[in-house]
């Protein structure tokens, strides 16, 4: 009777977490002729930095009116899409939101009306009292600016973001779990955004510099479970401690190392420990047994030891081996880019281990989709990779484009022809086969840039 029981309150447990994982999204659309509305992730799961791009459909009916449910496992911020505009919403389990979007004049207005609407309206607030404010002069200076002094101006800016927060939520009816959510997201946001914009190969081992980066600590359970920025710290963090962030990095073995340091703690321990658990889960029985024993040593959350064992019984599931895919290595770059010519290439040198290129692919799939059915071709180049380990981060962060994995001649013929010091290295190459930037912006500022190569108008 016990196990009945037991099994029945099980049961009724995993169908509130479902339940509690989802949240309705109701509105209306004006002055469109689209008929369907897109939303998915913006960026990386907070506990496994997993790319979540999965895109949920929902028609829109004839009186623009609309409704889905969306699966929402903690607050994240999600891409709305319609047509070829797109705004960025947060979300939260169970926080249900109606939105009203306006097509009018060929730019997407998105506001939220009723509970829950800060989760929507907050962002359109910031967005036009604090980023709209700043100048192309201001992100040109920042980007000049030595590693101390722009990791001040960004802790100058949450500043500012902070007290508009303030004087907004005094104005307004504020999620309590949402403003904590915000207040530990900037908090380590300016260190976040230095390590990933700014600390190259050079500086990686750099004392002085991770000091700076480590200032706020690594013991805060909230982030661990919650803040994508927290953890990409930590992995800088331990990959410091380990080897002094070199790459490529052997994850079993630095499982051991995390095991036998004890560097972390608390939850901020257990998530590391899953994460790097998510990367060994395609990996042989043997490596994955041995790394699993520590994983079960160090990790108590019953959450977390559910999705790694998830993770590797999906992958034994699905039987994939991607050892056998072949890839043509055969080609030059100059054969490469001349595939292309006629179409402005914009290049990405990439690696499954660098993790400021895995960070920065949000960017470049909402880059790819502003620019669909323009002359433009999103071209990925595998830096110093291995071929499995390529292969499975393509899988593991769906990155749509043309793929090509360098051999090592075409590396040191790359590093020369686009001075690459570091990666992740962008590049653009117009429609007539120039280079025109051996060192282009980074996904999420090189819209203009390639809008006036192509040759089309907004």
């Amino acid at each position: 009777m016990k196990s009945v029981l037991f099994s029945i309150t099980l049961f009724f447990c995993f169908c509130l977490q479902a339940v509690a994982e989802q949240v309705v999204i109701k509105g209306v659309v004006k002055n469109s002729k689209d008929s369907v509305l897109t939303f998915y992730h913006n960026g990386f799961d907070a506990i496994t930095r997993e790319m979540l791009l999965k895109r949920h459909e929902t028609t829109i009916g004839s009186d623009g009116s609309f409704s889905i449910v969306l699966p929402v496992r903690r607050i994240s911020e999600w891409i709305v899409e319609l047509g070829s505009q797109t705004s960025i919403i947060h979300l939260s389990p169970q926080k249900d939101i109606i939105i009203n979007l306006d097509f009018k004049g060929g730019e997407l207005v998105m506001s939220a009306s009723g509970p829950n609407s800060e989760y929507v309206n907050y962002d359109i607030f910031i967005r036009k009292e604090y980023y709209s404010k700043l100048s192309r002069e201001y992100y040109r200076d920042l980007r000049k600016l030595g590693i101390k002094d722009y990791l001040q101006a960004k802790k100058e800016g949450v500043e500012k973001i902070k007290g508009l927060l303030e004087t907004y939520k005094r104005n307004n009816d504020f999620d309590p779990e949402y403003y904590k959510w915000l207040i530990t997201l900037y908090k380590y946001f300016p260190y976040e955004r230095t390590l990933v914009e700014y600390v190259s190969d050079g500086v990686r081992d750099d004392p002085e510099v991770n000091e700076m980066l480590f200032s706020e600590g690594f013991n805060d359970d909230y982030a661990a479970m919650n803040i994508v920025a927290y953890n990409n710290l930590v992995e800088h963090y331990i990959h410091y401690k380990y080897n002094g962030g070199k790459f490529p990095l052997n994850i079993a073995k630095l499982i051991e190392f995390m095991d036998r340091s004890q560097l972390l703690s608390g939850k901020t321990e257990e998530v590391k420990f899953t994460k790097l658990m998510y990367n060994l889960h395609k990996s042989d029985d043997s490596t994955y047994q041995k790394a699993l024993s520590l994983f079960n040593k160090n990790v108590n959350e019953r959450y977390l030891i559910k999705m790694e064992a998830d993770q590797r019984a999906e992958y034994i599931a699905s039987g994939h081996i991607l050892e056998k895919v072949v890839i043509d290595q055969s080609l030059s770059l100059a054969d490469i880019f001349n595939k292309y010519k006629g179409k402005v290439i914009y290049i990405d040198f990439w690696a499954s281990w660098c993790g400021p290129c895995r960070l920065e692919m949000p960017n470049a799939a909402q880059l790819k989709n502003r620019l669909k059915d323009k002359d433009i071709v999103f071209l990925y180049l595998g830096y110093k990779d291995s071929k499995v380990n390529w292969l499975t981060a393509q899988q593991e962060i769906t990155i749509d484009g043309e793929h090509y994995l360098l051999t090592d001649e075409m590396v040191e013929e790359a590093n020369k022809l686009f001075n690459i010091m570091g990666i992740p290295h962008y590049a653009i190459i117009d429609k007539q086969g120039d280079l025109v930037e051996k060192s282009a912006k980074q996904p999420r500022y090189v819209y203009n840039d390639l809008l006036e190569l192509i040759g089309s108008t907004q």
